[in-house]
């Protein structure tokens, strides 16, 4: 999409390798990568000279500026968190709110920034930043085949420049520079749950400079991964629609984000324990509906988390929690302009209620469901263990995870969804965040 929102002809093609030093197209991409898979040297001689995507001269000029913004974009989580917020309410889509890969992200972000303008001493650091590498580039005549606008577009010419430091970082950085890209290209590729992103993201890190969306080979991939666990979610589905009133109990896991703890990346974990009916999930019972249903409260709680925003009730302006619950479910997320959220209606697509809607994940974060057999002993201490407002299971406690696994291993026990969040559970305990 072009800065005056008209669609380019060339929008969902292919797009072609340009550059004013490089000519040899994406062929020289790949060649180069597979190279540094095999272990090449950039010291060798017979990389000197090499041309990229983007002219080796005007990489290098930017490479330290690239790494900061990236780093802040992706690993600040109050950068982070306001990005996604904001993204959410211009795109119109809470799923892709963690997008920094495309030209459309990236221009919804400059935007962002320049609203806040120098208000903010870390957001002026990104601003200093940016501005720097626009001018390099326009020094540099790097165009990126768009002066037909009248000049660059900024967020297409940034994508170029970012992504081909990302591919190519073993080139540009080394020792602890190459270190902070590694976390930071780490960040935007397990940060991104949405299908859409989360395909963008594989193609950065495998060496595609720029990226196309193939729908058929991305549903390919879907059902590779999760053909089994969605049709074992249709077969619980099916009759729980049929029968509406009918309630089972299910084990909810959800990989809501990342974060740095202490220098590392870390997923952020929720897991819950709660029932689920047809008639909790197949209508939208508005904010009532987070009140009532703990399932929905869960729900609540991850896109809180998912936007890195305090979910911790305050008691000094809530009376009880369902007086939180009835007023979150009608107000703007974080008090900002509305991102929309109606009782179960979104929610209900992630658990498989909307027949024919493969989802595995919700507000951009992975979710994972276990529905156990009736009166299982595990999955009633699960229930009596769950704690705070959300009704959110605290996984350090030993015999909570110790119950959340009998109930994953047990033969009875179908899964459905995302695998993802059990298999970070599985872990040691200090290689994930759990919120409670």
């Amino acid at each position: 999409m072009n800065l005056d929102g008209s669609r380019n002809p060339n929008a969902g093609r292919t797009r072609d390798v340009i550059g004013s030093r490089m000519g040899r197209g994406r062929q020289a991409v790949n060649y180069r990568l597979l190279a540094l898979q095999n272990g090449a040297n950039d010291s060798d001689d017979s990389d000197a000279g090499e041309e990229f995507f983007v002219p080796d001269s005007l990489a290098r000029a930017c490479a330290d500026d690239v790494r900061e913004v990236m780093r802040l974009l992706a690993r600040d989580q109050r950068v982070v968190g306001m990005c996604a917020i904001y993204q959410a309410i211009a795109g119109h889509n809470f799923a892709r709110s963690k997008g920094k890969l495309s030209p459309t992200c990236i221009e919804r972000i400059i935007e962002l920034l320049r609203k806040m303008g120098l208000s903010d001493r870390v957001i002026r650091r990104i601003l200093t930043a940016l501005n720097r590498i626009f001018q390099r580039a326009i020094n540099a005549d790097f165009f990126m085949g768009l002066a037909e606008l009248g000049g660059p577009q900024e967020a297409t010419v940034f994508q170029a420049i970012m992504v081909t430091l990302l591919v190519f970082r073993e080139v540009f950085y080394k020792g602890d520079d190459l270190q902070d890209m590694e976390l930071t290209v780490t960040a935007l590729s397990s940060d991104l749950h949405c299908a859409y992103t989360a395909y963008a993201a594989r193609g950065i890190v495998a060496g595609v400079n720029g990226y196309v969306y193939d729908r058929a080979a991305h549903l390919r991939d879907f059902e590779r991964a999760h053909g089994d666990l969605l049709a074992c979610r249709a077969a619980v589905v099916a009759p729980m629609l049929r029968h509406p009133h009918v309630i089972m109990n299910c084990v909810i896991a959800s990989h809501a984000r990342l974060t740095t703890d202490e220098g590392v990346l870390k997923p952020v974990l929720l897991v819950t324990a709660t029932e689920v009916s047809g008639d909790m999930m197949a209508r939208d019972h508005g904010a009532i509906g987070l009140a009532v249903f703990d399932v929905l409260k869960a729900a609540a709680a991850l896109e809180q988390v998912h936007c890195c925003i305090d979910h911790r009730l305050d008691y000094e302006r809530y009376e009880s929690d369902a007086h939180f619950f009835l007023d979150y479910g009608q107000r703007p997320l974080s008090g900002r302009r509305d991102i929309q959220r109606s009782g179960a209606t979104t929610f209900r697509n992630t658990l498989g209620f909307i027949p024919d809607t493969p989802s595995v994940t919700y507000a951009g974060s992975l979710v994972g469901e276990m529905y156990t057999a009736p009166d299982h002993p595990a999955f009633a201490r699960l229930f009596e263990a769950r704690t705070g407002t959300y009704k959110l299971l605290d996984m350090l406690e030993r015999k909570v995870r110790e119950d959340f696994f009998e109930l994953y291993n047990d033969p009875s026990t179908i899964h459905t969804g995302s695998s993802k969040p059990a298999e970070l559970l599985a872990e040691e305990e200090n290689k994930w965040v759990v919120v409670v």
